[in-house]
């Protein structure tokens, strides 16, 4: 469920900002990478 979006529509975003928070519970979600590199630790 989305709590609260942090920036409106036509706001510009920059790679990384966050735009929303969400509450899951009990869900799992897939994050995909936000680029392309090498992870170097977790």
């Amino acid at each position: 469920m989305v709590v609260e979006w942090t920036v409106a529509a036509g706001d510009t975003v920059k790679q990384g900002q966050v735009i929303l928070e969400i509450v899951i519970v009990k869900t799992t979600m897939e994050v995909p990478a936000p680029s392309t590199g090498v992870l170097r630790e977790i």
